[in-house]
């Protein structure tokens, strides 16, 4: 079977995953390059099929005004607000 392995820019491990199947969304911890690397069982010489995506995900910031109270729900663990605060 293949395997797939992420790695950050220092070589070490991001993302693994022994049995093909879907990941969630994976944040980079390191900027710089990162490698994908996709791996079949050399005992095996017939054809597989696969396909993958990687994308940057920007955040969309919320402008925050100093001094105004923010109220929200983050709806679910792990959910994100993110906010842009310019100072003069």
């Amino acid at each position: 079977g293949l395997r797939w392995r992420l790695l950050q820019a220092d070589g070490s491990l991001l993302a693994n995953d022994r049995d093909w199947q879907d990941s969630p969304a994976l944040t980079a911890r390191q900027t710089g390059r990162h490698w994908l690397l996709i791996e079949g069982d050399p005992a095996q010489t017939g054809g597989v099929d696969y396909a993958f995506q990687l994308a940057v995900h920007t955040p969309p910031q919320t402008p925050l005004v100093l001094s105004q109270p923010v109220t929200l729900d983050l709806g679910q663990p792990a959910a994100e607000h993110h906010y842009l605060v310019e100072l003069d």
